[in-house]
Protein backbone atom coordinates (compact mmCIF):
# COMPACT_ATOMS: atom_id res chain seq x y z
CA UNK A 1 0.00 0.00 0.00
CA UNK A 2 1.41 3.67 -0.89
CA UNK A 3 1.86 5.95 1.66
CA UNK A 4 -0.80 7.90 0.77
CA UNK A 5 -3.12 4.52 1.58
CA UNK A 6 -1.71 4.38 4.77
CA UNK A 7 -2.88 7.82 6.29
CA UNK A 8 -6.10 7.16 4.60
CA UNK A 9 -6.50 4.12 6.82
CA UNK A 10 -5.35 5.59 9.99
CA UNK A 11 -7.35 8.50 9.22
CA UNK A 12 -10.46 6.35 8.93
CA UNK A 13 -9.59 4.66 11.98
CA UNK A 14 -9.93 7.68 14.41
CA UNK A 15 -13.22 7.92 13.90
CA UNK A 16 -16.57 5.65 14.80
CA UNK A 17 -15.66 3.64 17.75
CA UNK A 18 -17.34 2.30 20.58
CA UNK A 19 -17.77 0.48 23.99
CA UNK A 20 -19.14 -2.03 25.87
CA UNK A 21 -21.57 -0.31 28.44
CA UNK A 22 -23.97 -3.27 28.86
CA UNK A 23 -24.21 -5.09 32.34
CA UNK A 24 -21.04 -7.87 32.28
CA UNK A 25 -22.92 -9.96 35.48
CA UNK A 26 -22.68 -13.30 33.07
CA UNK A 27 -23.92 -15.74 35.91
CA UNK A 28 -27.61 -14.61 35.36
CA UNK A 29 -29.88 -16.37 33.64
CA UNK A 30 -31.00 -16.08 30.30
CA UNK A 31 -34.58 -14.79 30.46
CA UNK A 32 -37.17 -15.82 27.86
CA UNK A 33 -40.03 -13.23 26.39
CA UNK A 34 -42.77 -14.82 28.02
CA UNK A 35 -41.27 -14.88 31.06
CA UNK A 36 -40.97 -10.81 31.29
CA UNK A 37 -43.70 -10.08 30.30
CA UNK A 38 -45.09 -11.79 33.33
CA UNK A 39 -43.04 -9.61 35.36
CA UNK A 40 -44.94 -7.10 37.48
CA UNK A 41 -46.30 -3.73 35.61
CA UNK A 42 -44.93 -5.45 32.58
CA UNK A 43 -41.06 -4.40 33.30
CA UNK A 44 -38.91 -5.48 30.73
CA UNK A 45 -36.39 -8.17 31.93
CA UNK A 46 -33.59 -7.64 34.37
CA UNK A 47 -31.90 -10.84 33.49
CA UNK A 48 -28.94 -11.44 31.06
CA UNK A 49 -31.04 -11.30 27.60
CA UNK A 50 -28.38 -13.11 25.21
CA UNK A 51 -29.70 -11.60 22.27
CA UNK A 52 -28.75 -8.05 23.59
CA UNK A 53 -24.90 -9.62 23.46
CA UNK A 54 -25.57 -9.98 19.34
CA UNK A 55 -26.64 -6.78 19.21
CA UNK A 56 -23.58 -5.64 20.84
CA UNK A 57 -21.64 -8.23 18.95
CA UNK A 58 -22.76 -6.59 15.45
CA UNK A 59 -21.99 -2.71 16.50
CA UNK A 60 -18.13 -3.83 17.10
CA UNK A 61 -17.86 -5.58 14.05
CA UNK A 62 -19.76 -2.93 12.04
CA UNK A 63 -17.13 -0.69 13.40
CA UNK A 64 -14.29 -3.24 12.99
CA UNK A 65 -15.18 -3.51 9.37
CA UNK A 66 -15.40 0.16 8.70
CA UNK A 67 -11.60 0.65 10.00
CA UNK A 68 -10.24 -2.41 8.62
CA UNK A 69 -11.55 -3.24 5.11
CA UNK A 70 -12.31 -0.12 3.06
CA UNK A 71 -15.03 -2.34 0.61
CA UNK A 72 -18.35 -0.87 -0.13
CA UNK A 73 -20.31 -3.21 1.80
CA UNK A 74 -18.51 -1.74 4.46
CA UNK A 75 -19.17 1.91 4.19
CA UNK A 76 -22.19 2.24 6.86
CA UNK A 77 -20.35 0.23 9.42
CA UNK A 78 -19.63 3.39 11.31
CA UNK A 79 -23.42 3.84 11.95
CA UNK A 80 -22.29 0.68 14.56
CA UNK A 81 -21.63 3.27 16.69
CA UNK A 82 -24.84 4.53 16.65
CA UNK A 83 -26.35 1.26 17.35
CA UNK A 84 -24.13 0.96 20.65
CA UNK A 85 -25.17 4.21 21.78
CA UNK A 86 -28.86 3.57 21.23
CA UNK A 87 -28.43 0.10 23.33
CA UNK A 88 -26.12 2.37 25.92
CA UNK A 89 -29.12 4.00 26.97
CA UNK A 90 -31.35 1.25 26.80
CA UNK A 91 -29.67 -0.72 29.38
CA UNK A 92 -28.22 2.13 31.55
CA UNK A 93 -31.64 3.70 31.98
CA UNK A 94 -33.20 0.72 32.84
CA UNK A 95 -30.51 -0.09 35.37
CA UNK A 96 -30.99 3.38 36.63
CA UNK A 97 -35.19 3.12 36.88
CA UNK A 98 -34.63 -0.37 38.71
CA UNK A 99 -32.36 0.96 41.17
CA UNK A 100 -34.51 4.10 42.01
CA UNK A 101 -35.93 2.38 45.15
CA UNK A 102 -32.65 1.62 47.05
CA UNK A 103 -31.00 3.61 49.28
CA UNK A 104 -27.57 2.87 47.65
CA UNK A 105 -28.26 3.21 44.17
CA UNK A 106 -25.74 6.11 43.37
CA UNK A 107 -22.82 3.80 45.19
CA UNK A 108 -23.77 0.53 43.46
CA UNK A 109 -24.19 2.20 39.72
CA UNK A 110 -21.07 4.60 39.91
CA UNK A 111 -18.96 1.12 41.36
CA UNK A 112 -19.99 -1.01 39.01
CA UNK A 113 -19.57 1.63 36.18
CA UNK A 114 -16.16 2.42 37.46
CA UNK A 115 -14.83 -1.62 38.11
CA UNK A 116 -16.00 -2.19 34.46
CA UNK A 117 -15.13 0.89 32.30
CA UNK A 118 -12.11 2.49 34.07
CA UNK A 119 -9.65 0.00 34.51
CA UNK A 120 -8.69 -0.72 30.82
CA UNK A 121 -9.51 3.04 29.68
CA UNK A 122 -6.80 4.54 32.55
CA UNK A 123 -4.48 1.34 32.04
CA UNK A 124 -4.42 2.73 27.82
CA UNK A 125 -3.52 6.08 29.09
CA UNK A 126 -1.33 4.79 31.70
CA UNK A 127 0.54 3.13 29.42
CA UNK A 128 0.57 5.72 26.40
CA UNK A 129 1.11 8.64 28.92
CA UNK A 130 3.35 7.14 31.45
CA UNK A 131 4.91 3.35 30.40
CA UNK A 132 5.55 4.49 26.63
CA UNK A 133 8.11 7.99 27.94
CA UNK A 134 9.72 6.13 30.41
CA UNK A 135 10.87 3.36 28.53
CA UNK A 136 11.74 5.95 25.81
CA UNK A 137 9.37 4.95 22.85
CA UNK A 138 7.13 8.23 23.30
CA UNK A 139 8.95 9.73 20.25
CA UNK A 140 6.66 9.17 17.25
CA UNK A 141 4.35 11.33 15.37
CA UNK A 142 1.30 10.86 17.04
CA UNK A 143 3.05 11.17 20.71
CA UNK A 144 4.34 14.44 19.45
CA UNK A 145 1.06 14.98 18.78
CA UNK A 146 -0.49 14.42 22.29
CA UNK A 147 1.89 16.44 24.11
CA UNK A 148 -0.23 19.10 25.95
CA UNK A 149 -3.22 17.06 25.30
CA UNK A 150 -2.85 14.28 28.39
CA UNK A 151 -5.77 16.11 30.62
CA UNK A 152 -8.59 15.87 27.96
CA UNK A 153 -7.98 12.06 28.08
CA UNK A 154 -7.97 11.69 31.74
CA UNK A 155 -10.45 13.74 32.63
CA UNK A 156 -12.92 12.34 29.56
CA UNK A 157 -13.68 15.52 27.50
CA UNK A 158 -11.38 14.09 24.64
CA UNK A 159 -14.67 14.44 22.67
CA UNK A 160 -14.97 18.45 22.65
CA UNK A 161 -11.11 18.71 21.65
CA UNK A 162 -10.91 16.39 18.95
CA UNK A 163 -14.12 18.08 17.73
CA UNK A 164 -12.58 21.58 17.56
CA UNK A 165 -9.77 20.06 15.90
CA UNK A 166 -7.16 19.27 18.66
CA UNK A 167 -4.75 17.82 18.31
CA UNK A 168 -4.73 18.51 14.34
CA UNK A 169 -3.11 14.91 14.03
CA UNK A 170 -5.01 11.90 14.28
CA UNK A 171 -3.76 9.72 16.89
CA UNK A 172 -4.08 6.40 18.29
CA UNK A 173 -6.03 7.41 21.26
CA UNK A 174 -8.54 9.50 18.96
CA UNK A 175 -10.80 6.71 18.93
CA UNK A 176 -11.27 7.15 22.89
CA UNK A 177 -14.08 10.14 22.15
CA UNK A 178 -17.08 7.81 22.60
CA UNK A 179 -15.72 6.69 25.87
CA UNK A 180 -15.65 10.63 26.68
CA UNK A 181 -19.23 10.73 25.99
CA UNK A 182 -20.65 7.86 27.58
CA UNK A 183 -18.63 9.13 30.54
CA UNK A 184 -20.57 12.56 30.74
CA UNK A 185 -23.55 10.27 29.73
CA UNK A 186 -23.53 8.46 32.88
CA UNK A 187 -22.40 11.78 35.27
CA UNK A 188 -25.72 13.69 34.20
CA UNK A 189 -28.59 10.94 33.18
CA UNK A 190 -29.12 9.38 36.87
CA UNK A 191 -30.17 13.02 37.96
CA UNK A 192 -32.67 13.31 35.64
CA UNK A 193 -33.73 9.12 36.31
CA UNK A 194 -33.81 9.24 40.00
CA UNK A 195 -35.56 12.81 40.30
CA UNK A 196 -37.86 12.91 38.19
CA UNK A 197 -41.05 10.77 37.00
CA UNK A 198 -41.12 8.49 34.39
CA UNK A 199 -43.33 11.12 31.98
CA UNK A 200 -40.47 14.10 32.98
CA UNK A 201 -37.89 11.81 32.15
CA UNK A 202 -39.69 10.77 29.23
CA UNK A 203 -40.18 14.42 28.56
CA UNK A 204 -36.24 15.32 29.00
CA UNK A 205 -35.09 12.62 26.97
CA UNK A 206 -36.98 13.75 23.81
CA UNK A 207 -36.05 17.38 24.57
CA UNK A 208 -32.44 16.08 24.43
CA UNK A 209 -33.11 14.24 20.97
CA UNK A 210 -35.11 17.40 19.46
CA UNK A 211 -31.96 19.53 20.45
CA UNK A 212 -29.17 17.45 18.92
CA UNK A 213 -30.90 17.58 15.56
CA UNK A 214 -31.09 20.78 15.96
CA UNK A 215 -27.57 21.58 16.80
CA UNK A 216 -26.48 19.31 14.03
CA UNK A 217 -29.16 21.39 11.80
CA UNK A 218 -27.02 24.78 13.00
CA UNK A 219 -23.60 22.97 12.56
CA UNK A 220 -24.59 22.19 8.66
CA UNK A 221 -25.85 25.67 8.04
CA UNK A 222 -23.25 27.42 9.61
CA UNK A 223 -20.50 25.31 7.78
CA UNK A 224 -18.85 23.95 11.59
CA UNK A 225 -16.60 20.80 10.62
CA UNK A 226 -18.23 17.73 10.20
CA UNK A 227 -16.57 16.17 13.42
CA UNK A 228 -18.62 18.61 15.69
CA UNK A 229 -21.91 17.05 14.71
CA UNK A 230 -20.39 13.38 14.88
CA UNK A 231 -18.26 13.54 18.43
CA UNK A 232 -19.96 16.14 20.41
CA UNK A 233 -22.41 14.77 23.03
CA UNK A 234 -24.76 17.43 22.93
CA UNK A 235 -24.88 16.72 19.28
CA UNK A 236 -24.75 12.86 19.77
CA UNK A 237 -27.11 12.27 22.55
CA UNK A 238 -30.28 11.53 20.51
CA UNK A 239 -28.77 8.57 20.39
CA UNK A 240 -28.71 8.05 23.98
CA UNK A 241 -31.85 9.27 24.32
CA UNK A 242 -33.67 7.12 21.78
CA UNK A 243 -32.47 3.89 23.89
CA UNK A 244 -33.53 5.67 26.89
CA UNK A 245 -37.04 6.42 25.51
CA UNK A 246 -37.69 3.12 25.27
CA UNK A 247 -36.35 2.03 28.13
CA UNK A 248 -38.99 4.42 30.31
CA UNK A 249 -41.63 3.82 28.10
CA UNK A 250 -41.15 -0.39 28.72
CA UNK A 251 -41.20 0.83 32.22
CA UNK A 252 -45.02 2.19 31.62
CA UNK A 253 -48.64 0.42 30.95
CA UNK A 254 -48.12 -2.57 28.59
CA UNK A 255 -44.68 -3.31 29.13
CA UNK A 256 -41.89 -4.36 26.60
CA UNK A 257 -44.46 -5.94 24.12
CA UNK A 258 -46.34 -2.43 23.70
CA UNK A 259 -42.96 -0.63 23.24
CA UNK A 260 -42.63 -3.63 20.52
CA UNK A 261 -45.75 -2.83 18.37
CA UNK A 262 -44.71 0.48 17.72
CA UNK A 263 -40.89 0.12 17.86
CA UNK A 264 -40.88 -1.87 14.84
CA UNK A 265 -42.41 -0.14 12.55
CA UNK A 266 -40.39 3.24 13.62
CA UNK A 267 -36.79 0.98 13.21
CA UNK A 268 -38.25 -0.30 10.01
CA UNK A 269 -38.87 3.40 9.02
CA UNK A 270 -35.72 4.41 10.38
CA UNK A 271 -33.65 2.42 8.17
CA UNK A 272 -35.90 2.64 5.28
CA UNK A 273 -34.76 6.78 5.53
CA UNK A 274 -31.15 6.09 6.07
CA UNK A 275 -30.99 3.45 2.96
CA UNK A 276 -33.11 6.35 0.80
CA UNK A 277 -30.64 9.07 2.42
CA UNK A 278 -27.52 6.70 0.73
CA UNK A 279 -29.31 5.91 -2.56
CA UNK A 280 -30.09 9.61 -3.30
CA UNK A 281 -27.01 11.32 -1.89
CA UNK A 282 -25.03 8.47 -3.40
CA UNK A 283 -22.77 8.12 -0.47
CA UNK A 284 -22.62 6.18 3.36
CA UNK A 285 -20.53 9.11 4.73
CA UNK A 286 -20.80 10.33 8.27
CA UNK A 287 -19.85 13.73 7.48
CA UNK A 288 -22.78 14.23 4.34
CA UNK A 289 -24.64 16.99 5.62
CA UNK A 290 -27.99 15.23 5.21
CA UNK A 291 -26.82 11.97 7.08
CA UNK A 292 -25.04 14.21 10.03
CA UNK A 293 -28.53 15.42 10.21
CA UNK A 294 -31.54 13.58 10.20
CA UNK A 295 -29.56 10.63 8.96
CA UNK A 296 -28.31 10.16 11.80
CA UNK A 297 -31.93 10.62 13.96
CA UNK A 298 -33.29 7.55 11.16
CA UNK A 299 -30.22 5.53 12.25
CA UNK A 300 -30.81 5.75 15.95
CA UNK A 301 -34.75 4.29 15.14
CA UNK A 302 -33.61 1.84 12.97
CA UNK A 303 -31.09 0.67 15.94
CA UNK A 304 -33.88 1.35 18.38
CA UNK A 305 -36.37 -1.10 16.42
CA UNK A 306 -33.28 -3.45 16.67
CA UNK A 307 -32.80 -3.74 20.35
CA UNK A 308 -36.39 -3.41 21.37
CA UNK A 309 -36.91 -6.72 19.09
CA UNK A 310 -33.77 -8.68 20.67
CA UNK A 311 -35.00 -7.90 24.22
CA UNK A 312 -38.81 -8.50 23.42
CA UNK A 313 -38.26 -11.59 20.81
CA UNK A 314 -34.98 -12.91 20.92
CA UNK A 315 -33.41 -14.24 17.71
CA UNK A 316 -32.04 -17.32 16.80
CA UNK A 317 -29.34 -15.00 14.66
CA UNK A 318 -28.19 -12.90 17.39
CA UNK A 319 -27.48 -15.44 19.89
CA UNK A 320 -25.07 -17.56 18.27
CA UNK A 321 -21.68 -17.97 19.49
CA UNK A 322 -19.99 -15.74 16.79
CA UNK A 323 -22.36 -12.94 17.44
CA UNK A 324 -22.12 -13.26 21.43
CA UNK A 325 -18.64 -13.73 21.72
CA UNK A 326 -18.26 -10.42 19.77
CA UNK A 327 -20.70 -8.72 21.90
CA UNK A 328 -18.56 -10.04 25.14
CA UNK A 329 -15.55 -8.85 23.89
CA UNK A 330 -16.43 -5.43 22.13
CA UNK A 331 -15.19 -3.21 24.86
CA UNK A 332 -11.20 -4.86 24.34
CA UNK A 333 -12.22 -5.07 20.51
CA UNK A 334 -13.11 -1.52 20.67
CA UNK A 335 -10.16 0.23 22.84
CA UNK A 336 -7.46 -2.05 21.05
CA UNK A 337 -8.46 -2.30 17.14
CA UNK A 338 -7.58 1.01 16.37
CA UNK A 339 -3.76 0.14 18.09
CA UNK A 340 -3.20 -2.97 15.91
CA UNK A 341 -3.66 -1.09 12.86
CA UNK A 342 -1.61 1.23 14.13
CA UNK A 343 0.90 -1.04 15.01
CA UNK A 344 0.56 -2.48 11.31
CA UNK A 345 0.89 0.33 9.96
CA UNK A 346 3.86 1.99 11.62
CA UNK A 347 5.87 -1.62 12.44
CA UNK A 348 4.29 -4.32 10.34
CA UNK A 349 4.74 -3.06 6.71
CA UNK A 350 4.62 -6.69 5.10
CA UNK A 351 0.70 -6.71 6.75
CA UNK A 352 0.03 -3.12 5.53
CA UNK A 353 1.02 -3.82 1.83
CA UNK A 354 -1.60 -6.66 1.11
CA UNK A 355 -5.00 -5.64 1.74
CA UNK A 356 -5.74 -9.35 2.86
CA UNK A 357 -3.12 -9.86 5.13
CA UNK A 358 -4.11 -6.38 6.33
CA UNK A 359 -7.17 -7.01 7.26
CA UNK A 360 -6.79 -10.93 8.71
CA UNK A 361 -3.83 -9.35 11.15
CA UNK A 362 -5.74 -6.57 11.87
CA UNK A 363 -8.86 -8.66 12.89
CA UNK A 364 -6.84 -11.86 14.38
CA UNK A 365 -4.79 -9.60 15.91
CA UNK A 366 -7.08 -7.23 17.90
CA UNK A 367 -9.30 -10.71 18.88
CA UNK A 368 -5.92 -11.89 20.15
CA UNK A 369 -5.62 -9.00 22.40
CA UNK A 370 -8.72 -8.05 23.29
CA UNK A 371 -9.54 -11.57 24.19
CA UNK A 372 -6.42 -12.06 26.70
CA UNK A 373 -7.00 -8.36 28.02
CA UNK A 374 -10.57 -9.41 29.43
CA UNK A 375 -9.41 -12.91 30.89
CA UNK A 376 -5.83 -11.71 32.39
CA UNK A 377 -6.73 -8.13 33.47
CA UNK A 378 -11.11 -7.24 32.86
CA UNK A 379 -12.41 -10.32 34.69
CA UNK A 380 -10.35 -9.65 37.95
CA UNK A 381 -12.41 -6.10 38.17
CA UNK A 382 -15.33 -7.46 36.97
CA UNK A 383 -15.31 -9.91 40.38
CA UNK A 384 -14.23 -7.46 42.57
CA UNK A 385 -17.44 -5.39 40.82
CA UNK A 386 -19.87 -8.27 42.43
CA UNK A 387 -17.97 -8.12 45.60
CA UNK A 388 -18.08 -4.58 46.35
CA UNK A 389 -21.07 -3.39 44.18
CA UNK A 390 -23.75 -5.66 44.71
CA UNK A 391 -26.98 -4.75 43.37
CA UNK A 392 -29.69 -4.38 46.20
CA UNK A 393 -31.33 -7.21 47.27
CA UNK A 394 -34.83 -6.06 46.18
CA UNK A 395 -33.35 -5.93 42.65
CA UNK A 396 -31.74 -9.24 43.16
CA UNK A 397 -35.03 -10.80 43.81
CA UNK A 398 -36.70 -9.72 41.43
CA UNK A 399 -33.99 -11.15 38.63
CA UNK A 400 -34.50 -14.67 40.73
CA UNK A 401 -38.51 -14.34 40.27
CA UNK A 402 -37.92 -13.54 36.62
CA UNK A 403 -35.42 -16.63 36.47
CA UNK A 404 -37.93 -18.92 38.14
CA UNK A 405 -40.93 -17.71 35.60
CA UNK A 406 -38.25 -18.36 32.42
CA UNK A 407 -37.48 -22.10 34.00
CA UNK A 408 -40.94 -22.91 34.52
CA UNK A 409 -41.87 -21.42 31.13
CA UNK A 410 -39.20 -23.73 29.26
Amino acid sequence: MTPTGAHRRLNVSAHGTLVDDAPEDRARPPVTRTAALRAADGAVQTGHVPALDGVRGIAVIMVMAFHIWRAPVTAIGWAGVDLFFVLSGYLITGILWDLRPSAERARVFYLRRAFRILPLYYGLLLAAFVARPFLGLAVRRDDLALVGEHLWYWTYLCDWRIALGHPHAITFLSHLWTLSIEEQFYLVWPLVIWRCSRRTALTIASLCAAGALALRGWAVLTGQSPDIAYMLLPCRVDALAAGAILALAARGPGGLERVWRWATPTGIAGAGTAALIVLVRATAAYTDPVMSTIGYTALDWACGGLVVAAAARGSSILETPLLRSAGRYSYGLYVYHPLVMWWIVRDAAWLERSEVRFVAGAALGSVLVACTSYHLFEQPFLRLKDRVARRPASVESRRRAIARDAASDT
